[in-house]
């Protein structure tokens, strides 16, 4: 069994004491300067000072590796939470977009189906939309017919075969089809114009007013014919 052996300087006092361990028993001497041993003694914790603590050292590596990595944890924490906040308003918007455009296309498509029974405020829910055909190509068509596209309805304003060049969504669909987000041009009123503002024509049994003057029937459509009902009182 081999002894335990500690020095420690008293700074007061300048003396050495020498603790010597073995098992449970422990002997310790102290030395003055002026004693025989002392600068043994004082060359012994002279060196003990100049041998490095590669415990010590290590642990204090660690204990700033731990530091490190806690840092880079509260950044990568903060990091994390900015990009959910972000894709959090990313979703939103999103959403609100999704509904803005869906809002949209039910006014369009309640707008068509009013033109389409002659009901004003008439919704286009589910069962209605069924009552429609879905377009496909090669079908015969005649100016009035409607037929859908998924959920849009579509009315056909001039005889046609149908293809995919005259579909409701080709970049050829305003000369064929009105309605869904169709955006029809209107010719411009030119003298002696066959439907003056204000003009009330019967077309497929609904009754309708020319909002302006026009050279083109109520086959076009709003907004330059709206439905008799709708027509401000004077």
């Amino acid at each position: 069994m081999s002894d335990n052996i500690t020095i420690y300087k008293n700074p007061s006092t300048s003396a050495i004491t020498i603790r010597t361990t073995r098992m449970a028993s422990t002997v310790e001497k102290t030395l003055t300067p002026e004693q025989e041993g002392y600068l043994i003694a004082q060359n012994a914790l002279d060196l003990a000072g100049t041998i490095p603590n590669p415990l010590g050292a290590a642990q204090e590596a660690l204990e700033e590796e731990k530091q490190g990595r806690y840092k880079d944890r509260e950044e990568a924490s903060r990091v994390l939470q900015q990009e959910k906040a972000e894709r959090a308003e990313e979703r939103e918007q999103a959403q609100k977009s999704l509904q803005e455009t869906k809002a949209k296309l039910v006014q369009a498509n309640n707008h068509l189906v009013e033109l389409l029974t002659g009901n004003l405020g008439t919704e286009a829910t589910e069962e209605i939309i069924n009552l429609y055909a879905e377009w496909k190509e090669g079908l015969s068509v005649d100016t009035g017919d409607t037929y859908r596209v998924g959920r849009v309805l579509y009315m056909a304003i001039c005889p046609h075969v149908t293809s995919t060049d005259n579909s409701p969504t080709s970049s050829n669909a305003q000369q064929y089809w009105k309605g869904g987000s169709i955006k029809t041009d209107q010719p411009a009123p030119k003298p002696g114009v066959a439907y003056p503002k204000g003009t009330v024509v019967t077309y497929q049994g609904v009754d309708y007013y020319a909002t302006k003057d026009t050279n083109s029937g109520p086959e076009i459509g709003y907004p330059t014919w709206d439905l008799l009902e709708n027509k401000p009182k004077p």
